[in-house]
Order: structure tokens, then sequence, then C-alpha cells
């Protein structure tokens, strides 16, 4: 992969990472200012927005990625406009519904408190869905650099405008007040940037660029309705079940840590043209061990993420959201049991061979599946019951893609994954593990802080020394790294 675009996905990544960071520290502060009632009625408002918004956007922003390199200038400037305008549209139909249509969101939710936040909250959609692609537009106008700045200044600019208020002690309103005038600030900004390259048109529009548009992004929308009701469904459940206060300790163990989506994300971005270019010019062999030194690198921080955070769980989430949410530590744990399956992307393979029906159909099926356990499992196992649930659906798709993977490379499925690799940085992580409670067996009465820092060092310091001891972690891997910093600096 050139460096150029290596560069490109390091910046983004960047500015990502902030933005998640931003995320997480705004939820740590709300945690800790609120009361559970409230906060989980909070975080109900954006369990609707996000279960809410891919269905109204429906692959419009990922359209931009396709049409923006093929066009010309003044085509570029009418298809900006009326990207604009659609997802205008759009977002006052979602504004429209959370207005009218607060009383049935809280119904559902069984949360009275819902009706009067959902009316004041129903401005958000409006004011941020036109801006919703961005990134995407900037990254086909070559301007990865922007594309992180903006995501991080716009990320500490919502963390300042919810937080602010709430310390001041204006409580749950002046955090929507503050995240409207932020909103408002973001949409002039973004729509600027968006604009200054193509100006505005507005006198006439490209009806057949524009349904070529829709063709293109209905099928992407649809894929992408079905992956939020997916990752939202237990969310969803637990919300109608429970109270708004159940809820909070839920959505607090219900977390992904930024780190990991975001090295799968990125790696993802890096490797999927070397699969198209491999799978095209018939080097499936050269295809997976690309894929498999993926794994291996990706898997020695995500796999020793998952043990020690399995570990210390109760001190991760005290230290984050307070002790109040101690109890969320179960539902974290049960949702970190999934990592495993986050080394890779496993639809990049079958997209890259020009298998995407197939994944979209993998999709259906997990959603149907993740449907029945989490009803049945909340009936019979309760409040853990839909995290299992969402957990063992995701084992059922990722096992469903590498069967086929293993089929189209005629292979097996003990063959097409790198097993060993995983099971070698597992064992590993396992005595870092081992050898990195000692400050819970003898210091238990530590702040957790300081548990963390303690027994994290231990394990950081064990987990290397096995991984070169065991050549997990090659030498190799090593001087690339420290190349890579010497090179940036």
């Amino acid at each position: 992969m050139s460096n150029s675009l290596t560069k490109k996905v390091g910046y983004i990544t960047f500015g990502r990472t902030l933005a998640s960071l931003s995320s997480i520290i705004a939820g740590a502060i709300l945690s800790r200012y609120l009361t559970k009632d409230v906060y989980g009625t909070y975080r109900q408002l954006w369990l609707v927005y996000n279960t809410l918004y891919p269905l109204i956007a429906l692959g419009i922003p990922t359209s931009v990625n396709y049409f923006i390199p093929q066009l010309q200038h003044k085509e570029r400037t009418v298809f900006n406009t009326q990207t604009f305008a659609v997802l205008t549209f759009g977002g006052a139909i979602l504004s429209a519904a959370f207005f009218f249509g607060a009383s049935l969101i809280a119904g559902i939710f069984h949360n009275p408190a819902l009706i009067p936040v959902a009316r004041l909250f129903a401005l958000v959609p409006l004011l941020t869905l036109p801006t919703l692609y961005y990134q995407n537009l900037f990254i086909c106008l070559d301007r990865p650099i922007l594309v992180a700045g903006l995501s991080a200044g716009l990320a500490f600019g919502r963390l300042v405008a919810v937080s602010t208020p709430l310390i001041m002690g204006y409580g749950l309103s002046g955090v929507l007040i503050g995240l409207l005038v932020f909103s408002f600030a973001q949409l002039f900004i973004v729509a600027y940037l968006m604009f200054r390259p193509f100006g505005l048109h507005f006198s006439s529009w490209e009806f057949g660029l524009l349904a070529q548009q829709f063709r293109y992004a209905f099928p992407i929308g649809i894929a992408s309705v079905v992956g939020t009701l997916t990752k939202q469904l237990d969310k969803i459940v637990i919300s109608s079940f429970f109270v708004a206060s159940q809820y909070a300790v839920y959505a607090n163990g219900a977390i992904e840590i930024p780190l990991i989506g975001i090295v799968t994300g990125s790696v993802t971005a890096v490797l999927m043209p070397e699969f198209v270019r491999l799978n095209v010019d018939g080097k499936s062999e050269q295809l997976v061990a690309l894929w498999h030194s993926a794994i291996r690198k990706v898997a020695l921080i995500i796999l020793p993420v998952m043990i020690f955070l399995l570990i210390y769980a109760p001190e991760f989430l005290t230290l984050l959201f307070s002790s109040k949410y101690a109890e969320s530590a179960t539902i974290f744990r049960v949702y970190l049991l999934a990592l495993p399956n986050r080394v890779t992307t496993f639809g990049t393979i079958l997209l890259s061979i020009g298998l995407s029906r197939l994944v979209m159909r993998y999709s259906l099926y997990t959603l149907v599946l993740n449907v029945g356990l989490n009803y049945l499992l909340i009936k019979t196992v309760g409040f853990v019951g839909p995290a299992i649930g969402t957990v063992i659906a995701i084992y059922f798709v990722n096992y469903l893609q590498l069967r086929k993977i293993a089929s189209v490379m005629s292979s097996s499925l003990r063959v097409i994954f790198p097993w060993r690799i995983l099971t070698k940085s597992i064992v590993v992580a396992l005595v870092a593990g081992g050898a990195s409670i000692w400050p819970k067996v003898f210091y238990s009465h530590l702040p957790s802080l300081l548990e963390l820092l303690y027994g994290g060092g231990t394990y950081v310091i064990v987990f290397i020394a096995g991984a070169i001891w065991s050549k997990a972690l090659k030498k190799g891997d090593l001087k690339n790294l420290l190349q890579e910093v010497l090179h940036r600096k």
C-alpha cells in the first residue's frame, strides 16, 4: 500500500480517535452529574436517533464516495447541492417524528419523561443530517487533514456544549439547549466548508443524476439499516422491558472501546483495494496470506485488550463512569467476548470478490436470529440476556461468512483462518492477565486508577515479553513500528 494512502488513513484515524474519546468523556461527565433515571432518558434519545437516521439517510452519504470522483466540476456542484437538499428533507422528517411522535416514543420505552425532552431534542436531526456526508466529500476531494481536524474540532465543541451547562447546574434541559446551539454552529461551519469548493446551484436539478444516486445508495442504505437494527436491537429490548435507570446501567456496559473499531476500520480501509486487486489478478493464495498477516497484527492489539478488560472491568467502568455504574461490568464483559470477531472484517473478503448480495443476505439472517435470541433470553436469563443474544448472533454471521470464504478459496475452515495465531495471542494474554492480578489480590482497597495502572503496567510488560518469546510478536513488527514513528517525526 502506498505511503500516500497510508498517511490519509492515519490522518482520518487520528481524527476519529479524538472524536471517539470525546464521546467517551462526555458520557463519563453525564454519568457523574445526572441521576441514573435522567441519564437513561438521555441515552434513550440517542438510541432512537441512531436507530432511525440510517433509515432516513438510506446510503446517501456513502454514495458520495462513488459519484464525486467521476463527476466534472459543474456536475459536482449540482450533485453536492442535491445531496445536501435531500438530507435536509430527511432531517426535517426525522425532526417531525421526534416532535409529533414524542408520546409514542415514551410509550414504547414506558418513560413519560421522554415526552418533553424528545420535543426539545427534535431540531437536532434537521441540523445534523444535512452535513452527514462531509467526511465522504472531503476524502473524495483529497482533504484528509481537513477531515481529521474538523472531526476532532466538532467532537471537542460538542463535548464543551453538553458538559458546560451540566457542570453549571442546568441539568438535562441545559444539556439539550447546549446541544442545539452547537448543532446550529456545526451546520453553518460545515455547510460553508462543503459548498466553498463548488458554490450553490439551486436553480436546476439533474433528476437523472439524482435517480442514479438513489439506485446506487438504496442497497447500501438497506444494508446499513439492517446492520444498525442488529447493533441496536438489544438496547431497544432493554429499554422496552426495563426502566430508564436500568437502561443507563446497560448502556454504559454495552460500549465498545474506541480503539477497537478504529483499528479494524483503518486496516479494512487500507487492505480492501489490495484484496480487490489480488482477486482480479487471480492471486488467491497471496490474498489469504495478506489477510492472515493483517489478522495477526490486529490480534496483537485486540485480544490483549479483551483479556485485560475482562479482568479489570469493574475498575475500568468505575473510573470511567463512577461507582454508580460498577454493576455495568457484567454487560461489559459479555460484550468483550465478541472482540475476537473484530480481528478482521469478514465481509471485506466477500465484498472484494464481488459477493455483496451474500453479505446482505447473511446480515438479514443475523437480524432474524438476533430478534429471536433477544426475546428468548430476556425471558429466560433476564437483564443480561439481550447482550448474550447479540454476541451469539455476531459469531453466527461471522461463521457463515468464514465458511463461504473457505468454499470460494477452495480451502477448509481449519486452513482458511489463522486459528493458531489467535490461540497463541490469547494464551500469552491469559498468562499476562494472571501476572497482572496482584493489585486486586494484595491491595484490593486501592483506588481504581491505581489498580489499573499497576495491573496494566505489569500486564503490558509480561504480554510483550511473552509475545516476543512465543514469536506471536515478530522482530520485524517492532522494527516497522520504530521506522514509522521516526518517519513521522
